[in-house]
């Protein structure tokens, strides 16, 4: 068993290792670090590359999707409450010039949305151009999280008991708290753009693969 997980950012990639880890923890004996040099892993990235590339047979390459508008406009929030992602001696890095308190984008704002735009773009590109992923999606994760890692965990190989008991299977999918207003006002600007009606495009078309 060796699952390789890549999505954008809030998709809930991570919340799918954890989901996928914690089903079979109880009975893994061997690499709990997840180290790419063992015997069997389950992994999570998010750079849009990962997905171009080609595995061995024993790894499973998989990818979560959510609706681009929604993902988009989360991954934007959190940057407007000064989250940078980078982590340096366990600690977050934040930049307090980009905690966003009023409900006008600036210029700044709309350059950061339309990179992010152009990010999510590549991640669909990427994974439509790589016919062996499989794709699943958030919905599938907070509708029916059981279901959905039986279904990865059978694709993978994997043999281990699976205990669907434990706390992070019960709870499933846990999204972001976000600014409701902020939310809103991203996702207002997002679905305005002509861009958005080429990623929703690239979106639908990797749904038509689940």
């Amino acid at each position: 068993m060796k699952i390789l997980i890549n999505a954008y950012p809030h998709a809930g990639v991570e919340q799918f290792y954890s989901l996928l880890a914690s089903t079979i923890r109880a009975d893994r004996t061997e690499n709990m670090n997840e180290l790419a040099e063992g015997s069997e892993w389950i992994i999570w990235k998010k750079e849009p590359v990962i997905s171009l590339g080609n595995y061995g047979e024993d790894v499973t390459l998989c990818t979560v999707i959510r609706e681009p508008a929604e993902n988009i406009a989360v991954n934007v929030c959190g940057w407007f409450t000064g989250k940078t992602g980078q982590i340096i001696y366990g600690s977050e890095v934040m930049k307090k010039e980009n905690i966003k308190e009023g409900l006008v984008l600036s210029e700044k704002d709309i350059k950061f949305i339309n990179h992010q735009m152009m990010v999510y773009k590549s991640y669909m590109m990427c994974a439509i151009l790589n016919k062996d992923l499989k794709v699943f999606s958030t919905d599938q994760m907070k509708n029916d999280p059981i279901k959905t890692i039986e279904s990865i965990l059978d694709i993978s190989g994997s043999k281990h008991k699976r205990d669907f008991g434990n706390a992070f299977v019960k709870r499933g999918f846990v999204d972001d708290e976000v600014n409701k207003d902020h939310y809103d006002m991203v996702v207002s600007y997002i679905q305005s753009t002509e861009q958005y009606q080429e990623i929703l495009k690239l979106y639908n078309t990797l749904l038509e693969r689940i």
